[in-house]
């Protein structure tokens, strides 16, 4: 029971210090975004001024942690010594793809008890957008939470309850309903084990800035009333013919990947 208890109160810890220097980043950008506009006459949307502190915010948090671990004797990132092939990573990014942007969106819109679609497109620029969703929020997020936080997660903990645990908190920092808590649970326990089967944070970047511009491109989409896309109870999701693709291409990604995994345990 101690031991639980030092283990959980190790975990407050840690949530405590990347909330409160998120939460501190985030304000001070926000406060020089609202000054710079005032001394030129203009006021930022609250679009761009939300998104652009929020990232950046969020970045100079993943720097700080960073560089407290990189300074730290005590403190030390993981490294794989047997990483996975090029083959398989791009198969397992694929996998993510299916299953986070096509499988799981399906099944929120087929079963009875789901919410529905929730809260409205963005009205930011598309440079901004892609600049912040598909640059900025997949290389800052990676190292936040599959560099730093689950380093340090690995340091009191088991693998697994790593990824999940380190899954469950970039789900609670999106501030989603309870259908894109569960999408993004999914997404980051994967992008997670993806970090520790082949050590690489540029290809944990790669799916992640993947699923956001896929994401974006399917706003789009949806805004110009393309037919690839329908509603169905009133959730936004894409027809039944790309649903049951995505579904035959997960399950073959998932074979691919059970029998070619040589497992994580040489990850440390």
């Amino acid at each position: 029971m101690k031991q639980f208890f030092t283990k959980t109160g190790w975990l407050i810890a840690i949530i405590l210090v990347v909330s409160a220097l998120s939460m501190l980043f985030t304000g001070i950008i926000q406060m020089c975004m609202k000054s710079i506009g005032s001394m030129n006459g203009a006021e930022i949307p609250e679009d761009i001024l939300l998104g652009a502190s929020g990232s950046i915010g969020v970045a100079l948090a993943a720097i700080t942690l960073w560089l407290a671990m990189r300074r730290s004797a005590k403190w030390g990132f993981y490294h794989c010594e047997r990483p996975a092939g090029m083959a398989w990573r791009a198969v397992f990014i694929l996998f993510i793809f299916a299953t986070c942007r096509v499988v799981l969106p399906a099944i929120w819109a087929y079963i009875p008890f789901t919410t529905g679609d929730s809260g409205t497109l963005s009205t930011e620029p598309l440079w901004v957008k892609i600049a912040l969703g598909v640059v900025l929020a997949p290389v800052f997020e990676e190292l936040l939470f599959r560099k730093d936080i689950l380093s340090l997660l690995l340091h009191k903990f088991t693998w697994q309850w790593s990824v999940g645990l380190s899954a469950f908190l970039f789900a609670i920092i999106h501030g989603y309903n309870a259908e894109g808590f569960v999408s993004c649970l999914f997404a980051g326990a994967l992008f997670a084990i993806l970090m520790l089967r082949t050590g690489s944070l540029m290809t944990c970047i790669a799916a992640h800035g993947l699923c956001n511009l896929e994401a974006l491109v399917y706003n789009m989409l949806e805004d110009s009333g393309c037919g690839i896309i329908v509603m169905v109870d009133g959730h936004s999701v894409y027809n039944v013919a790309i649903n049951v693709i995505g579904l035959i291409v997960m399950v073959a990604c998932a074979i691919y990947l059970w029998r070619n995994d040589c497992g994580v345990a040489s990850c440390h």
